[in-house]
C-alpha cells in the first residue's frame, strides 16, 4: 500500500492498466486452454474460472455456453447443463448466444421431465404414455 500511495495519478493509472490488460489476457488465456484441452474435466475447470474470475469478460459468456454445451455432450449431466444455459440467459441478457442456450434447454427439457417442470412418472404406464408423446 505505501509503494501505490506513492504513485502519480498517471503512475498509478499505468500500473492498474497493467492489472488490466493482465487480467484480459489472463480470461483469454484461460478460454484458449479450456479450448485446446482434450479432458472434458480440465474444459470444465477452466471455462469455469473465466466465469467465476472474469465475469464481465467478452468470453465469459461463451465459456459459460461451453460450460453447459460440455456437462450435456461429454458427461450427458443435463441438470449440470441446464443450470449453465440458464444462468447465461439471467446473466447475459444481451449474449449472442442465448438463442443457443435456449435451442440447448429444449432439447434437453425432450429428455428429463423435472426440466420439463414435470415430476418423475410415478408408474411405467405414466413413462410409457409420456414416451409416446414424445414420439407423436
Amino acid at each position: 500500500d505505501q509503494a501505490l500511495g506513492g504513485l502519480g495519478v498517471g503512475e498509478a493509472t499505468s500500473v492498474f492498466g497493467e492489472f488490466a490488460e493482465a487480467d484480459r489476457r489472463s480470461a483469454e488465456a484461460l478460454y484458449r486452454v479450456a479450448a485446446a484441452t482434450r479432458d472434458p474435466r480440465a474444459k470444465l475447470e477452466y471455462y469455469g474460472r473465466v466465469v467465476e474470475l472474469y465475469p464481465e469478460h467478452e468470453l465469459a459468456d461463451e465459456a459459460l455456453f461451453m460450460q453447459g454445451f460440455v456437462f450435456s455432450e461429454e458427461f450427458g449431466d443435463a441438470p449440470s447443463a441446464a443450470r449453465c444455459f440458464k444462468r447465461l440467459r439471467t446473466n447475459y441478457p444481451d449474449s449472442k448466444y442465448n438463442e443457443d442456450a435456449a435451442f440447448m434447454l429444449q432439447n434437453l427439457a425432450r429428455t428429463v421431465p423435472e426440466l420439463r417442470g414435470e415430476e418423475l412418472p410415478a408408474t411405467a404406464e405414466e413413462a410409457t404414455e409420456r414416451i409416446q408423446d414424445v414420439d407423436n
